[in-house]
């Protein structure tokens, strides 16, 4: 990262500092994508299995069995849209309903670009924090594929939010480490960029781990398991 000093002409400075937002803006742009298609494939894997949003709050289970509509003009028109299709199921559009099941639940596209995301977005976030620095690269990728394995995933629901979960971390990691080591040198118009990058940055982190708790807890079965005349109820039972 470039160093902003006094002794710098002032339109330098201007320069300098309006490449390294741009920089940043950039990778930033590849993580809110990510965060937009995770949040949509969750949202609409809980409808799908009639969840429900209670006042914008905790998702809850619909009582009994919604009525489907088919509508084949609006598969033909949307199917390749699922975010679309998400938002409009949401406000309460059943046939945008009935033509999310099949994208969600036959055609692995969708999984496919969502994993391109997460994948662009980690690349994003890893060059612009290790830069030139090969080590500290080769640190990073090693630690994200530690969160990986230590977060499991057993769907490709859960393994698209726990890649959220790992790139909203690293982008924390970099928010914090990058406002403390530029710290002295800012104005405080660029401290106040910095503390709401932090600020950001902080809400989608707790955000993804809020979605992928949610989804676990909802959409994966527990197993029942008897010990002695003990029954215990294991989630996740597919994870060592």
């Amino acid at each position: 990262m470039l160093t902003l000093s006094g002794a710098r002409p002032l339109k330098a400075q201007a320069e300098s500092w309006r490449a390294e937002r741009a920089c940043l803006e950039a990778a930033d742009g590849a993580l809110h994508e990510l965060c937009d298609a995770s949040a949509a494939m969750a949202r609409g894997s809980l409808m799908l299995a009639e969840y429900y949003r209670h006042h914008r709050g905790e998702w809850r289970k619909r009582g009994g069995k919604s009525k489907k509509q088919a509508s084949k003009a609006l598969q033909k028109r949307e199917t390749s849209d699922i975010f679309a299709l998400v938002r409009r199921a949401e406000a309460g559009d059943k046939a945008a309903m009935t033509a999310l099941r099949p994208l969600m639940n036959q055609l692995p596209g969708a999984w496919e670009m969502a994993g391109n995301l997460a994948i662009r977005a980690e690349n994003a976030r890893v060059n612009v924090a290790a830069g030139t620095d090969e080590i500290l690269r080769e640190a990073l990728t090693r630690k994200l594929a530690a969160l990986r394995e230590e977060l499991g995933g057993g769907t490709p629901l859960e393994h698209l939010l726990v890649e959220r979960v790992v790139a909203c971390w690293l982008n924390v990691y970099y928010s914090d480490a990058l406002y403390a080591k530029r710290l002295n040198d800012l104005t405080w118009a660029q401290s106040e960029y910095f503390q709401r990058r932090q600020e950001r940055a902080h809400r989608q982190y707790l955000l993804s781990i809020r979605t992928l708790e949610q989804v676990r807890r909802l959409l994966v079965p527990a197993v029942q398991v008897n010990i002695g005349a003990q029954q215990l109820n294991v989630a996740n039972a597919g994870k060592q």
